[in-house]
C-alpha cells in the first residue's frame, strides 16, 4: 500500500514537471519567442537603457580577469566604482557564466535563457504551491496558468529582467506553509533561498526576508519554544545573505544609495485592478476590457493588476473568504498575515495614493532615509499579490463544486491570456529583433575606432550617470576592450563624481591639460574650456556639432585620423574673450 502511495506521488511529480515546461515554455513563445534564445542575438537588447546596461555590463565583466569580491567590475564606470549588481547584470548568473568566459563566442548573452527560465521556474512553483491547497490536477494545472500571466511579472518584461525572478517569492511562500519543522535542512533551504534571492536582485531579497520571518516565528509557535532559540539561525541566514551581497559588490554602502523616491514609487490602493502601467505610457495597457484607472507619476512601479482573470476569482471567492475569515487568526496564518500587513503598509508609503487622489502621512524623517533605500517601494507588495490569488484558487476549490470550480477556473486561464494579450504584445516588436550587431551611430566610424583604440582608457565629460549616448561610447569602449568611466548604473557613486567634477574644473581653471592616458568625448561646452590648454601634439576632433574628441598626445600615436579638426575656439564657433 504504502509503494504504491509512493509510486502514485513519483507520478504526480513528473506529470507536474512536464506540465510545468509546456506551460512555461508556450507562455514564453506566446509573450517573448524563441529568437532571444540565441545567444549572438544582442539588437533585441539595445532598444531600452536597462537592458542596455544589464548587457553592457556583463561584456565588461566577462572579458576582465577576477577581482575580489568576485562582483567587482572595475572597468565598467573606472574610479565612479562598479560592479555587476549595479549594473544589474544579474550576478547568480553571471558568476557562473564568466566561469566559461575563455570558450563562450566573442559576442554572447545570457537574458534570453535566464527569461525562458523564469517562466518554467514559475510555473513549475506555482504548481507545486498549488499542490499544497488542493490535489486535482485541473484546479492546480489551471491556477498555474493565472500565476504564470501574472501582470506584474509579465511587464517587468520591459526592461527589469532580474525582477522576471518572481518564482523566487512562490518558493518563500511554498517553504512558508510546507513545513514546520526545526531541521537543518529546512536552514539551509532558507539560507540558500535569501543568498540567491539577494545575487539576483536586492529587492527580490528584501521582499522575501519578512516571509522567512513569518516561518520562523510560525515554527516558534509550533514547537512552543522562545524566539531565542532561533539566534544561531537568523545569524545563519542574514550572514548568508550578506555574504552573497558581499561577493556581488553591493558594499559598502554609500550615502548616494539613500537618494530620494520612497512614496513617490508606491502602490496605489486602487492597483490590483488597475490595468495601466506607466500613466504617461498610454500604450501601457493591460486589458481590452478595463479601462486605465487615475494614478499617481510613480505608481507604475506598484503596479499589481490581477488581471481579468484574477479579477474574476477574487469576487466570487469573497464569499467563501468571509466564511474562512476566522482562519487568517490561526496559528498556520497569523505570522504571515502580519508579514503581508507589513510588505503592504511598506508599499503603500505615507503618501497613499487612491487613483488620482493622494493623501500625505507625516513620518520622521530618519524613517524616510532608511525607506529610500527600498525606495521602489511598491514592489513589495508581489509576495502579497501572490498570497491573494493562491488564497482565491482555494477558496474556489475548497467552497464551489468539483465542476463549478474547474469551470470558474478555466474561464479565469482563458481570459487571463486573452485580456493580458493587451499589455503583453507590446514588447512584441522589441523580441523579434535579431542581430549580433550593434545599432549602427555617429560612434561607429572606422576612423574614431582606430583613434580610441590607441588609448589605455575612454572617458567623457562632463562626467554623470547615464550620459548623453551613454550606450554607444560604452559599447565602443567594449569594442576595443579598454576601461571607461561611462556608465549606467542602478546606484551611482554621486560624490565620486562630484569629486571628480571638483577636480577636472580645477584643472582647467589652472590651464593645465588634462592626463594624456585617456581620450575623452566632450560636449561643446567642455571642448571650449579644453582646447586653450592644448599642446601642439593635441587634437581635438570634430565628430558632430555637439561631440567632440579630445585626443591628447595624438602626434606620438603615429595615428592619421581623418576627422574634422577643432584648432581653436573659433573652428567651434566661439569668440576667444582674452584676444
Amino acid at each position: 500500500m504504502a509503494m504504491n502511495k509512493q509510486v502514485a506521488i513519483t507520478a504526480s511529480c513528473w506529470s507536474d514537471t512536464i506540465v510545468a515546461i509546456v506551460i512555461g515554455a508556450s507562455a514564453f513563445w506566446l509573450i517573448v519567442g524563441f529568437g532571444v534564445l540565441d545567444t549572438s542575438n544582442i539588437l533585441w537588447l539595445t532598444t531600452v537603457s536597462d537592458t542596455t546596461t544589464h548587457y553592457l555590463g556583463w561584456v565588461f565583466y566577462r572579458n576582465d580577469g577576477w577581482h575580489w569580491p568576485p562582483g567587482l567590475n572595475p572597468n565598467y564606470g573606472l574610479e565612479y566604482s562598479s560592479s555587476v549588481i549595479f549594473s544589474d547584470s544579474i550576478p547568480l548568473v553571471a558568476f557562473v557564466v564568466k566561469l566559461f568566459a575563455g570558450v563562450l563566442p566573442p559576442v554572447f548573452q545570457y537574458s534570453g535563457w535566464w527569461l525562458f527560465l523564469c517562466f518554467i521556474l514559475q510555473a513549475y512553483f506555482s504548481i507545486r504551491l498549488l499542490r499544497l491547497v488542493s490535489d486535482d490536477p485541473w484546479i492546480v494545472y489551471l491556477g498555474g496558468i493565472l500565476f504564470v500571466f501574472s501582470p506584474p511579472m509579465l511587464w517587468r518584461l520591459g526592461g527589469h529582467f532580474s525582477m522576471v525572478a518572481h518564482w523566487l517569492v512562490l518558493i518563500a511562500i511554498y517553504m512558508y506553509f510546507s513545513s514546520a519543522e526545526r531541521t537543518l535542512a529546512q536552514k539551509c533551504k532558507w539560507a540558500l533561498l535569501l543568498a540567491c534571492a539577494a545575487v539576483v536582485h536586492t529587492y527580490l531579497f528584501a521582499m522575501i526576508l519578512p516571509v522567512w520571518g513569518a516561518n520562523v516565528y510560525k515554527r516558534a509557535q509550533a514547537a512552543d519554544i522562545r524566539l531565542k532559540e532561533f539566534y544561531p539561525e537568523i545569524l545563519v541566514v542574514i550572514g548568508s545573505a550578506l555574504c552573497a551581497l558581499w561577493l556581488a559588490g553591493f558594499f559598502p554602502l554609500r550615502s548616494s544609495y539613500l537618494s530620494g523616491g520612497y512614496g513617490v514609487h508606491r502602490i496605489n490602493l486602487l492597483s490590483l485592478f488597475n490595468p495601466h502601467g506607466v500613466a504617461s505610457v498610454a500604450s501601457d495597457q493591460w486589458s481590452y476590457v478595463l479601462p486605465a484607472v487615475p494614478q499617481g507619476a510613480g505608481d507604475y512601479e506598484g503596479f499589481n493588476y490581477l488581471g481579468l482573470g484574477g479579477i474574476l476569482i477574487f469576487v466570487l471567492a469573497i464569499a467563501p473568504a468571509i466564511k474562512y475569515r476566522r482562519l487568517v487568526l490561526t496559528d498556520v496564518f497569523k505570522p504571515l498575515a502580519i508579514a503581508c500587513l507589513l510588505l503592504t503598509v511598506f508599499a503603500i508609503t505615507n503618501h497613499l495614493g487612491f487613483g488620482g487622489v493622494s493623501l500625505d502621512v507625516w513620518l520622521p524623517k530618519f524613517v524616510i532615509k532608511i525607506a529610500n533605500v527600498m525606495r521602489a517601494s511598491g514592489r513589495f507588495f508581489w509576495p502579497v499579490f501572490y498570497i491573494i490569488l493562491l488564497a482565491c484558487i482555494w477558496l474556489i476549490s475548497k467552497t464551489y463544486p468539483r465542476a463549478v470550480g474547474i469551470s470558474i477556473l478555466a474561464l479565469s486561464a482563458v481570459l487571463q491570456v486573452a485580456d493580458t494579450q493587451a499589455g503583453w504584445r507590446q514588447f512584441h516588436e522589441k523580441f523579434s529583433l535579431n542581430s549580433s550587431v550593434w545599432p549602427q551611430s555617429i560612434y561607429s566610424d572606422e576612423r574614431v575606432l582606430s583613434l580610441v583604440s590607441a588609448y589605455p582608457r575612454l572617458r567623457a565629460l562632463p562626467a554623470a550617470n547615464a550620459i548623453k549616448d551613454w550606450d554607444h561610447l560604452v559599447n565602443l569602449a567594449t569594442s576595443v576592450k579598454i576601461p571607461t568611466d561611462v556608465a549606467y548604473l542602478a546606484r551611482a557613486n554621486d560624490a565620486a563624481y562630484a569629486s571628480r567634477a571638483k577636480e577636472v574644473d580645477e584643472l582647467l581653471r589652472s590651464g593645465q591639460r588634462l592626463p594624456e592616458d585617456s581620450v575623452y568625448f566632450l560636449n561643446r561646452e567642455f571642448a571650449t574650456r579644453v582646447i586653450p590648454t592644448m599642446a601642439a601634439e593635441d587634437r581635438m576632433f570634430v565628430l558632430s556639432s555637439e561631440v567632440l574628441i579630445y585626443a591628447p598626445a595624438y602626434s606620438a600615436k603615429g595615428l592619421n585620423v581623418s576627422l574634422p579638426v577643432a584648432s581653436s575656439l573659433q573652428d567651434l564657433g566661439v569668440v576667444d574673450e582674452k584676444k
